[in-house]
């Protein structure tokens, strides 16, 4: 009886990677001219030209304190915006991956199954053939090497993909998912907006001209048109941690290459070890002993190799399938930092149209 497995794995939520606080407060400091800073130094009101959503413009006079808190209520909520939207990622991927980290003791018993054992013996054997011929044909390229290793990792990669994509790990589920992250943030943009026009609009208006402007006239698209054009087009591109990265194929190639040289020996073997048990039966039963000696031998050789098999997936189908789960882990932790990359990168510009800039009404 083979060990207990753990099925699940969590994915590394302590991964490596600024805190949002920290990263939000760089980026709006950098994006944003704060505030207090339109001020001259012999100056205690700030003079901002505010251009509304239906370009309407006045200018108003803020005290430095005001200033100060609108800095801070920029600053905070970018803060709160972007951390929402990492935890919402890591939420989707970890949904989206959940049903595959679920798959992997089914997959694990498929790749080192009796049958399945000789099946990808027979692929290795036809796909090592196939290269080779091509190398003779095309003259052994320098990258003949790569290729092989290459195809030779194609029975289980391809495995691996399909059996992915069984547990739902598709594109259209996550794409769909990412629509509605983003759906959602953009709601909580209008609200930042909101917020900011009704504590710029308690402040009166003042005759003049400024020095700087902010304009909720400039037009935005959507935070998901963004996420959806950096988002992966296929599953391939979900789960390419495998194409990069090769070992979990070649782990679990690495008990069935040996068995690539034996399974070539046993079939020739075989012949002899149901011929010598048949000649034998035959000594002793005539015909009827020759063919239940055949029947004997054969059943002896395979009962042989299925107890191989078995203690070849004792002993080594644990560490494949903490393979698998740490390739999904993989998977699943750059599908959530690349899109949080990329909602920050977003963010930024939302803030930059929201920000002061040297100027005042039109």
């Amino acid at each position: 009886m083979r060990p207990s497995r753990n099925s699940a794995s969590n994915p590394p939520h302590g991964r490596d990677r600024p805190s949002f606080a920290a990263r939000c407060l760089a980026v709006l400091l950098a994006a944003s001219v704060v505030l207090v800073s339109t001020r001259a130094q012999a100056q205690s009101l700030v003079r901002l030209a505010v251009q509304d959503i239906d370009g309407s413009c006045r200018v108003i006079a803020l005290p430095k304190d005001r200033a100060d808190q609108l800095q801070h209520f920029l600053t905070s909520r970018g803060e709160e915006l972007v951390e929402k939207a990492q935890n919402s990622f890591d939420r989707m991927a970890e949904t989206r991956f959940a049903n595959a980290r679920e798959r992997v003791p089914n997959f694990g018993d498929w790749t080192y199954g009796w049958f399945e054992s000789y099946v990808l013996s027979l692929r290795l054997v036809i796909q090592l053939y196939t290269t080779i011929k091509r190398g003779f044909s095309e003259g052994w390229p320098s990258d003949f090497t790569a290729a092989l290793l290459d195809d030779l990792a194609t029975p289980v990669r391809d495995a691996f993909k399909q059996n992915m994509t069984q547990a739902g790990v598709d594109v259209e589920s996550h794409l769909r998912d990412l629509g509605q992250v983003a759906g959602a943030l953009d709601a909580d943009w209008r609200n930042i907006v909101g917020e900011l026009r009704a504590q710029l609009a308690q402040s009166p208006t003042m005759p003049g001209s400024a020095t700087h402007r902010i304009s909720f006239a400039s037009p935005t698209t959507g935070f998901g048109d963004g996420l959806l054009a950096s988002a992966p087009r296929t599953t391939d591109d979900m789960v390419d941690t495998i194409r990069s990265d090769a070992t979990l194929a070649f782990q679990a190639m690495r008990p069935i290459v040996p068995r690539l040289g034996t399974f070539l020996l046993r079939i020739s073997e075989l012949g002899g070890l149901i011929f010598t048990i048949a000649i034998v039966g035959f000594a002793f039963g005539g015909i009827l002993g020759f063919v239940a000696g055949a029947v004997l031998g054969l059943a002896i050789y395979w009962l042989v190799d299925w107890v191989f098999n078995r203690t070849d997936a004792y002993l080594n189908q644990m560490a494949f399938e903490r393979a698998v789960l740490d390739v999904i882990d993989q998977a699943q932790a750059r599908l959530s930092e690349n899109a949080g990359k990329t909602f920050r990168n977003l963010l930024v510009q939302r803030l930059a149209l929201i920000s002061p800039s040297p100027g005042s009404c039109p």
